[in-house]
């Protein structure tokens, strides 16, 4: 693909290749940069972003509750979230139909196409939590939650890591995350 670009000469047309890489090598990129961000997450559970990617934002199990009454929670939470969902859908039809020109622009169509998935994945969610719950409470077995009390392990002296190496991992990690970011940006 040649771009044309501004000469000094102006009765001549200068163009320069530019090289782009395939939707495949992008797609490569971008995932093998989504693993290494994942294992990096896996790898530093304490760090900002490992909490909040692997935190729990659902309904928890109480001590002594059913487990079918506790999947029957978990229904009406994914029900809590399909309204909402549903909600934004309607809101982003309205603007579509008051706005035809805003309904045609990618980033509306990407936000289009996030909360149809996320409304399938809740409904999914809620239809597959009320089939487990019917299942448990009707045909067993629907056992109880117990609570389990763990006491923490004193840590001992040489396997805790020195200062040195903590903020030398936390500089890696964010390094890798400011990495991702940049190429993200540079293939996009």
């Amino acid at each position: 693909c040649l771009v044309p670009i501004r000469c000094s000469r102006p009765q001549t047309s200068c163009f320069i290749p530019r090289q782009t890489m395939s939707f495949y090598a992008k797609l490569f990129v971008f995932w093998i940069v989504v693993h290494i961000v994942y294992r990096l997450a896996l790898r530093y559970p304490g760090s900002r972003l490992s909490r909040i990617a692997f935190s729990w934002h659902g309904p928890v199990p109480h001590h002594g509750e059913l487990k079918s009454h506790f999947l029957a929670r978990r229904c009406a939470h994914a029900l809590a979230w399909l309204s909402q969902i549903l909600f934004v859908f309607a809101c982003g039809y309205c603007i579509s139909f008051w706005f035809p020109s805003v309904a045609e622009t990618t980033p509306f169509l990407v936000v289009w196409f996030v909360v149809s998935l996320l409304g399938g994945m809740a409904l999914l969610g809620a239809a597959i939590a009320a089939c487990a719950s019917l299942k448990a409470r009707y045909f067993g077995p629907d056992p109880t939650f117990e609570a389990i009390v763990h006491e923490p392990e004193a840590p001992s002296r040489s396997s805790a890591p020195n200062l040195i190496q903590k903020v030398a991992l936390k500089v890696a990690f964010w390094a890798i995350i400011v990495a991702f970011v940049v190429v993200m940006a540079a293939i996009f």
